[in-house]
């Protein structure tokens, strides 16, 4: 959520085009699964409906069309916010004292810029997927509480439980990752000494 949050802060004046294009994608997926859905109950000896034919089709260009904005969109905040991560960390870099520098380490510097620089920027797109799905599932609940109220509640049910794995997995997954880190950034470091000599 923090991700959205500074993903939103650095749109600016493009923040609502953002908005509105996962908005747009998410209430188009929603409206092509109930589309699906209506379509399931037909006979099969019916004949095309070519209305609701050309709405799927209407709905799956928006769906593509929406997100491939909101994706280069999100991936030009993502470079903007990351040129500028860039250049304060080697104004941080610059006013360090060189003992400093040399505790940590140049090459675990490299490898923390390089990996979390990366990691920003391949979550730009998972978080416009996610979002937008997440904006589909909500309108597609808000569909299923009109057909039945006992089915909305049972997906309520599920969808509550699998937050709280989720939350729960997340939690113990962190320490997990920093325990990964600390073991790759010492890693690269006994891996310099061969490659730059020990000192």
């Amino acid at each position: 959520m923090k991700f959205v949050k500074l993903m939103l802060a650095e749109a600016g004046l493009k923040e609502w085009r953002l908005i509105g294009a996962v908005a747009g994608a998410g209430a188009a997926m929603a409206v092509m699964m109930t589309l699906v859905n209506s379509v399931a109950d037909l006979q099969k000896d019916m004949a095309i409906d070519w209305s609701l034919f050309l709405l799927f089709a209407l709905c799956a260009v928006a769906i593509v069309s929406l997100q491939v904005y909101a994706l280069n969109l999100t991936a030009e905040l993502g470079e903007r916010m990351l040129g500028r991560t860039r250049i304060r960390v080697a104004d941080l870099v610059r006013a360090s004292e060189l003992d400093g520098l040399e505790g940590v380490g140049l090459v675990r510097i490299y490898d923390t810029i390089a990996r979390e620089t990366t990691v920003i920027s391949e979550a730009s797109g998972m978080i416009i997927y996610s979002m937008t799905s997440l904006v589909a599932l909500i309108l597609v609940t808000a569909y299923i509480a009109t057909l039945s109220l006992t089915v909305f509640a049972v997906i309520g049910i599920l969808l509550l439980a699998w937050a709280y794995f989720y939350h729960f997995s997340q939690r113990n997954s962190r320490n997990a990752l920093i325990d990964a880190s600390a073991a790759q950034a010492r890693f690269f470091e006994l891996f310099g000494h061969l490659l730059y000599g020990f000192k």
